[in-house]
């Protein structure tokens, strides 16, 4: 197989096809690039969610809420990654169990989360489906660098991210709102 000939073509589907269209494209793509990437679960765009917030298990409410915001880096999005990277415990390849986080860098920027399963990677590709593949058999943005890290409790990331906004630069601008609608839940 040619590898990277099937990120490019991956990448093109992830970016220019309906995702709705997005697995039989992949399937198709076995008559030239045989793989072994197997839709896991169809996603819905009413209630979109990145790679990110589905591998850490974060709050879909919070994190949908915070990024209708549309304020600038305030999402779970790399920025975010950035700053959790320091506090995950950073294992070997050899070392990995189901539920590890497994996040893909280009050049040192995270730009890829998905979890260890037998072997393989379970991920959501952008705002689109989940998918089970082999470590590399995913859309060349995502880079060619991966690490791997102990995977920490969805509450426990939910609330990184909860700090994270609070100590973002336009956090002033929101910080009302967000206290009356999470505070209660998220003390400080």
């Amino acid at each position: 197989m040619n590898l990277p000939d099937l990120r490019v073509r991956l990448q093109n589907i992830v970016c220019t096809e309906d995702i709705d269209e997005h697995p039989s494209a992949i399937e198709n793509l076995k008559s030239e690039f045989p793989h072994t990437i197997q839709l896991i679960e169809r996603t819905t765009p009413t209630r979109p969610r990145n790679c990110y917030e589905w591998a850490l298990d974060l709050s879909s409410v919070l994190t949908q809420w915070v990024g209708e915001l549309r304020l600038p880096e305030l999402f779970a999005g790399l920025r975010f990654v950035s700053t959790l990277i320091p506090d995950l415990k950073e294992i070997p390849e050899s070392g990995l169990r189901n539920d590890d986080l497994i996040l893909y860098f280009d050049e040192q920027i995270p730009t890829h989360a998905g979890l260890a399963t037998e072997s393989r990677v379970i991920s959501k590709w952008g705002k689109g489906h989940i998918h089970r593949h082999a470590l590399l058999e995913v859309p060349s943005s995502y880079g060619n660098e991966i690490r791997f890290y102990r995977n920490i409790p969805g509450s426990v990331a939910t609330m990184k991210f909860v700090n994270y906004v609070r100590t973002h630069p336009d956090y002033g601008a929101i910080e009302e709102l967000f206290e009356e609608k999470f505070g209660h839940a998220y003390p400080r």
